[in-house]
């Protein structure tokens, strides 16, 4: 367990714990962990959005263990325009191996890019004030996107753009997805215009991806009512991820699943019977570097015959695809084999990024047949020759070359 790790890595010693905002699914561990490591100790704390309800509950916990627990503040970057370099909130303090935290945005006004008048809900304002944090190493990039909305994105294409590229190996998909989020620029009193999906929504969700360039997207996913990951997100983001596969399924070589909702047909032209036949999750195979933790479905990428119930796909709708393949696009959306898998693909996938010093990227997996709703994905810390005088162990940096040395906060010593 992970508690396990941090006491046999650490002694029961976290250095730095980032949330990006008060919404449950992004610190429910907390609690549940610290109930396990009574007697841990945390260098840090950093969070977005305002202390409020349960989250402020779960802050306080935290000030149990930890004597710096530290708010980001409003619309607050690590970029600095004068000199044209970024900042860190945290970092490892390692000469020769220092990794950085470095805030791309956080706490940014929901209004700031609605339009004018909107009345932005709750829920939409916490994910808008998620922060979005990279963690840099070697001149690379993993940045963990939180919740973050299209209004998000624009205050971060302000930041970027123009500026040196960032080298970003991996980008969590933002609010695990969700189309609504994503595209939600403009709304009236009715709801949004277009549902959200307009082309000044869609441009700024083209820079924003644009910028950043990802080689790699993981999807933290589940079958829920918020119906993501949508099909229409993914495909979008996945247009500048690396164009050749850095990882394959072991069970069944040489391909790779993505589960999905599937919010717009994919058939190809002219095949019958159209494919979905109504909007709804299912599993696609994909040539594209999108690894979501919601892998593999039963249906219909199996044997069923035409009129069988399907069992797992969340509408109960009878199946009318059989033995056909389809590819997720924007591959085209073209028919692929139709070779049935003969193994029992697992539903959740935790997904291992790791970066070495000399520049190679490599994704590894960790199937969980047991975990039929995952909700996370999680990253391996980067490999690298250890400075004189600290040890590494199983690729993870040990405590001793984790130490935080704080790049800004005054209120935490060196």
């Amino acid at each position: 367990t992970l508690a396990t790790e941090i006491t046999e890595e650490s002694g029961g010693h976290i250095d730095v714990v980032v949330i990006t905002h008060g919404d449950s699914d992004h610190y429910n561990l907390v609690l549940p962990l610290l109930k396990r490591l009574t007697d841990a100790t945390i260098g840090n704390v950093f969070y977005g959005t305002a202390r409020t309800g349960r989250f402020d509950e779960v802050l306080k916990t935290l000030e149990r263990h930890c004597p710096f627990v530290t708010p980001f503040g409003p619309s607050e970057t690590d970029y600095d325009p004068a000199s044209g370099t970024w900042g860190s909130f945290w970092s490892t303090g390692v000469a020769g191996n220092m990794v950085n935290l470095r805030l791309l945005v956080a706490n940014i006004p929901c209004t700031t890019y609605l339009a004018s008048g909107t009345n932005a809900t709750r829920d939409y304002r916490f994910n808008t004030q998620s922060a979005v944090v990279g963690i840099e190493w070697n001149d690379a990039w993993m940045i963990a996107a939180g919740d973050a909305t299209a209004n998000t994105f624009a205050a971060i294409n302000d930041i970027l753009d123009g500026i040196q590229p960032l080298n970003v190996q991996m980008l969590t998909m933002p609010h695990h997805g969700a189309f609504r989020t994503t595209y939600a620029l403009v709304r009236t009193p009715t709801g949004f215009v277009g549902d959200g999906d307009t082309a000044f929504a869609r441009a700024v969700v083209e820079r924003f991806v644009g910028l950043l360039r990802p080689r790699t997207i993981s999807v933290s996913a589940s079958i829920k009512t918020y119906r993501h990951p949508s099909l229409t997100a993914v495909e979008q983001f996945a247009r500048f991820t690396d164009p050749a596969p850095l990882w394959s399924d072991p069970e069944t070589p040489g391909r790779h699943f993505v589960s999905m909702y599937l919010d717009r047909i994919i058939t190809p032209d002219g095949a019958t019977p159209q494919w979905p036949e109504t909007k709804r999750y299912a599993t696609t195979e994909t040539a594209t570097n999108i690894y979501p933790t919601l892998y593999f479905l039963n249906d219909p990428y199996n044997q069923g015959a035409p009129g069988r119930k399907r069992s797992r796909d969340g509408d109960g709708a009878d199946a009318v695809i059989y033995l056909q393949r389809y590819v997720c696009p924007p591959l085209g959306s073209a028919q692929i084999r139709g070779v049935t898998p003969t193994v029992d693909v697992t539903t959740g996938m935790s997904w291992y990024f790791t970066y070495t010093a000399n520049g190679v990227l490599t994704v590894s997996d960790a199937p969980n047949p047991l975990h039929t709703d995952p909700t996370t994905t999680r990253l391996r810390p980067v490999e690298r020759e250890a400075p004189v005088g600290v040890t590494t162990g199983a690729g993870r940096l040990t405590r001793a070359a984790a130490l935080a040395v704080p790049a800004r906060r005054e209120e935490v010593p060196a």
